[in-house]
């Protein structure tokens, strides 16, 4: 089996399980969670709030992470690998890579990391990224000017 069809064999059972794993969402969890968080608040077991909830207003969302919730995200992972197989036919056809300018892969990468349930630990963040970049502009900067030298040099041999 190819990855794509890995996904979509996810994709099918998480659109099956949605309405029953939605409901259970919203009409269990979604509950038990907000009570469980209001006695552990009154008994002042909670730790401090953060900043960033304080700002929000003590507003929050829950986000479940499970194997069911995942396949149902699966949809649009797939989705995204349909749409880099048409781009890339669309590139080997005409030459042209401008359709692969489409994705937002500084976002798409980490979001398909967490649908396939990618530990976040073997991540690197956005920092790490960027500098990982800057080193291998540096580099591929040195290369360029290593690889220039010789023909440099025989310009000013040339005008010399």
């Amino acid at each position: 089996m190819t990855a794509t069809e890995v996904m979509e064999r996810a994709r099918e059972k998480g659109a099956l399980l949605s309405p029953t794993m939605g409901r259970s969402q919203t009409e269990y969890l979604g509950p038990l969670i907000e009570r469980e968080l209001d006695v552990l608040a009154q008994q002042g077991l909670l730790p401090e709030m953060p900043e960033e909830l304080i700002e929000a207003g003590t507003e929050f969302d829950t986000i479940y992470d499970s194997p069911l919730s995942r396949a149902q995200r699966a949809e649009e992972a797939t989705g995204l690998m349909r749409l880099m197989e048409w781009a890339s036919a669309h590139v080997q056809i005409t030459g042209d890579p401008s359709p692969l300018d489409w994705v937002d892969w500084d976002a798409a990468l980490p979001e398909l990391a967490d649908i396939s349930a990618v530990p976040f630990r073997w991540m690197r963040n956005m920092k790490g990224v960027e500098e990982l970049r800057a080193s291998r502009a540096q580099q591929q900067q040195m290369q360029t000017m290593i690889e220039a030298a010789p023909a440099a040099a025989g310009l000013v041999k040339a005008a010399g």
